[in-house]
């Protein structure tokens, strides 16, 4: 249910409907409370340093 509604706030940020019902509203103002562009950011910075595949890599051996 958790992954079905932030799929559902992502679903509204793409394609941007001019209104929201007004349940569905309050539910994706609640849901979008948190801005999550650090999240993305830090995603971003794991994969330009090269973190996150020497990270994995640790765990299943060299990938390239």
């Amino acid at each position: 249910m958790a992954i079905e509604l932030l799929c559902a706030a992502q679903g509204i940020d793409l394609r941007r409907p001019k209104t929201l019902g007004r349940g569905t509203g309050k539910a994706y103002e609640l849901l979008r409370d948190r801005a999550i562009y650090a999240d993305v950011e830090q995603s971003v910075e794991l994969i330009r340093s090269g973190s996150i595949l020497l990270y994995v890599e640790q765990a299943v051996g060299e990938l390239f």
